[in-house]
């Protein structure tokens, strides 16, 4: 999820065209399913399966940790214009 946030975070929205950011973003979601698939596969599960082993404290971090980089990277940009 912080990967995806990111990576879509760094579309150039002003600079670029609407086909350089679709481009992009289509480049940042196949590298995360690409990425999910290869992981799963090293772990010996489903290509797309789940992982049930990941409780709500992990999820939670993550997800605090992915708001406070996309609210860190917002205020820098808001800065710069």
């Amino acid at each position: 999820m912080a990967y995806l946030l990111l990576g879509l975070d760094a579309l150039d929205l002003l600079n670029w065209t609407v086909g350089e950011d679709l481009a992009a973003g289509g480049a940042v979601l196949a590298t995360l399913v690409v990425a999910w698939a290869i992981s799963n596969r090293l772990r010996g599960v489903n290509e797309f399966g789940r992982r049930d082993d990941v409780g709500p404290e992990i999820r939670e971090a993550l997800a605090v940790r992915a708001a406070y980089r996309v609210a860190r990277d917002t205020n820098e940009t808001r800065e710069l214009t």
